[in-house]
């Protein structure tokens, strides 16, 4: 055979690749030259003898025994003789741990140059840890129009064949990288038996020993990589393995002579079920497929493939009987699941799971408040701005539990919203602020059952106070009938009174007695009384109900000063907002809040200070905006706070001059507040007297 030019300085430059110093010396025979490597790095550095052998000795004992005499001539710590050219022969492998001499090839060579051994018994261990072969869900496919039925057995095949192209894996559904993972565990368990045959697939960014390149191996390895459609059409050195990212439905990849390309099948329901009944017990496996078929939000949750193994350990988990209810077996499922994936982390090969899923069971324990608000929002005002508080990092994989994060954020998953629903009702009550068990009307069948699982305790009183509720929600509906008929009679009663006090004055001396003139100025004040106590109570309970837009928080609050400061020249009033920021709500509803607030610290201040002032002070909280209205007047009692926004109760009394109070305008505040998703709420914490309105700022205002 003819010897190649240079055959030495390739196998040097491996050497050189791997990081390794060469050294030369002279042997012990006229022309001969012995050649070193050695690691520059590390605790043990062997000291290694190569040569090269063109082709396979004729005589191997031979040869091999003059090779370990070499070595130990040259105080070498092991010998490799490199066959440049075809295979060792039957029987004999290459051992590198037990022989301190032996025969290796060349493609051997670099493949250990380039830790690719090494790496691929990593990747089989730690595939054979997460148990990647019993959670693997076969895939279909189809191949220039002909289908295959195991798209992983298909790869396997690929990348032993002699088939040049590059084989392009596309598909509209998830699970593609699932599928090269298997065929790369198949072909690795079959390489490390025999290295000198099998081609592995490796991933193209494998970080190799030094500066080797998985490309550099040529045919020697299959690499594979993410790349986008238009990557694929330009040629390569080297066949390679494509998985196609956001391959669009009307896109194409074209095959030829370039690329072999294989479509992904998305997995059908039975394919689901199938799975799951093989891996669980006959009852297990009947229940869920009944629940899978039952509920379309538990099946999409069902088929997130990175997330079949978690789906199992919670399904096992759950203590599903037989004949439960589908309502309740859904909401074990999912209640387990959660509980499943805070706990992934702990899993044997978790490392292998961050490829897909990122860092999720970290997002949901660690963002858990982000999301139950973001739920809250999402079920009461159908979006979800909790969720730009999430890093964005870590939003990305939350799309495998059905909560998208970008164009328009919000649960696209019911089962997973109202999870983080009843989640975010246990905190409250836990906190003591149970009225958010009647102020909203959860949904029965998914919130109140998670209630049960989650909090037993919370959910007794959920049902307690929905019973309470209703009845309370009768008795409040009859008294506000009563009431507003009250009020037009009242309204009604005092215009009659006020027309006959103007002709009653036609009567009158112009100029009355000092006791007259308060008896009749004490009857006006009365009748101004009653006509807006009339006008407030008619005003409570006909809260308006316009569609919610976005409004100028600025002119809201112009109109609603307007009238007081011209009444009540003496009260300085500062509005500190900006002129374009806009809230969410209804303009009719805010004016309405803000007119009761500022009435209220108008009279505040300007009966009890000489220098009476007034502030309307804004602050951004992200999502929310927080308005406060402050004024410098006596405050309120602490006494008086529990029961400050309860109807009809008043500390302002008249007399001296001062206006009677009505004792409805900090109710009907809260109360069209709430209507809007708003809250007003007493600061006590504040200097000066504050009570404050939360809003949602306009879409996109945040």
């Amino acid at each position: 055979m003819e010897r190649p030019d240079q055959p030495e300085e390739e196998i040097a430059t491996l050497f050189r690749s791997a990081g390794q110093e060469l050294t030369e010396a002279v042997g012990t025979r006229p022309g001969e030259v012995w050649r070193f490597a050695q690691p520059t790095a590390g605790v043990v550095r062997p000291r290694t003898l190569w040569l090269v052998w063109v082709s396979a000795p004729v005589d191997w004992p031979a040869a091999l025994d003059t090779l370990e005499q070499t070595r130990v001539a040259a105080g070498a710590d092991r010998a490799l003789a490199v066959l440049w050219d075809g295979s060792l022969p039957a029987g004999y492998s290459t051992d590198l741990e037990r022989r301190p001499a032996t025969a290796i090839t060349r493609r051997r060579l670099a493949l250990e140059l380039a830790s690719v051994p090494e790496l691929v018994k990593r990747g089989v261990e730690e595939y054979d840890r997460e148990e990647g072969p019993r959670y693997y869900l076969q895939r279909r496919g189809t191949v220039n129009g002909e289908p295959v039925d195991d798209l992983a057995a298909y790869l396997v095949d690929w990348s032993q064949g002699n088939d040049a192209r590059n084989l392009v894996l596309v598909g509209e559904g998830t699970g593609r990288t699932s599928v090269v993972r298997e065929a790369a565990y198949r072909v690795g368990r079959s390489f490390l038996q025999n290295p000198d045959v099998i081609r592995p697939i490796l991933r193209e960014n494998t970080r190799l020993s030094r500066s080797i390149p998985v490309r550099s191996l040529g045919d020697w390895v299959c690499p594979w990589q993410h790349v986008s459609v238009g990557f694929v059409g330009r040629r390569r050195s080297v066949r390679a393995l494509y998985i196609v990212e956001s391959f669009g439905a009307n896109r194409t990849v074209s095959g030829g002579s370039l690329n072999l390309v294989v479509k992904l099948h998305d997995a059908t329901d039975e394919d689901v079920i199938t799975w799951y009944r093989a891996r669980l017990t006959p009852e297990l496996g009947a229940l869920l497929a009944e629940a899978f078929r039952y509920n379309s939000d538990l099946a999409m949750l069902l088929r997130a493939l990175p997330l079949l193994r978690v789906w199992v350990g919670a399904i096992s988990a759950a203590q599903l009987r037989p004949g439960e209810p589908n309502a309740q077996v859904v909401a074990q499922v999912i209640s387990r699941f959660f509980g499943e994936l805070e706990n992934l982390g702990s899993y044997p090969g978790f490392s292998m799971f961050q490829d897909s899923i990122g860092h999720l069971p970290y997002v949901v324990e660690d963002s858990g408040d982000e999301l139950e608000d973001a739920a809250l929002e999402h079920f009461a005002l159908q979006r979800a701005s909790s969720l730009s508080l999430i890093q964005p990092d870590e939003r990305e994989p939350l799309r495998w539990i059905g909560i998208r994060y970008n164009e328009d954020p919000g649960f696209y998953n019911t089962l997973v919203r109202d999870y983080f629903l009843a989640r975010k009702i246990i905190r409250e009550v836990q906190a003591g602020r149970r009225d958010i068990l009647t102020r909203y009307q959860f949904p029965r069948e998914h919130v109140l059952l998670f209630l049960a699982i989650l909090s037993p305790e919370v959910a007794a009183s959920a049902f307690e106070d929905r019973s309470h509720a209703l009845r309370a929600e009768i008795a409040e509906q009859a008294e506000q009938e009563v009431q507003l008929v009250l009020a037009h009679h009242l309204k009604r009663s005092v215009g009659a009174i006020r027309t006959q006090m103007e002709a009653l004055r036609e009567h009158l001396p112009r100029e009355l007695g000092p006791g007259a003139s308060r008896a009749v100025h004490r009857i006006e004040q009365e009748l101004d009384y009653l006509r807006r106590l009339a006008d407030r109570t008619r005003r409570l309970h006909q809260v308006p109900k316009a569609e919610l837009t976005d409004v100028s928080l600025a002119d809201v609050l112009d109109a609603a000063a307007s009238q007081l400061r011209s009444s009540m020249p003496q009260v300085s009033c500062a509005i500190h907002v900006e002129a374009e920021l806009r809230v969410r709500g209804n303009r009719d509803s805010l004016e309405e809040i803000f007119a009761c607030l500022l009435e209220n610290a108008f009279h505040a201040a300007a009966f009890d200070r000489p220098d009476p002032r007034v502030a309307v002070i804004l602050v951004d909280e992200g999502a929310t905006v927080r308005v406060d209205v402050t004024d410098n007047g006596v405050g309120v009692r602490a006494e008086d706070r529990a029961r400050i926004f309860d109807p009809r109760v008043t500390t302002k009394k008249g007399g001296d001059g001062r206006p009677m109070g009505t004792g409805m305008g900090l109710p009907i505040a809260r109360k069209y507040a709430e209507a809007i998703g708003g809250r007003v709420d007493l600061d006590p914490d504040k200097a000066d007297t504050t009570f404050f309105v939360r809003l949602i700022k306009a879409r996109g205002a945040e």
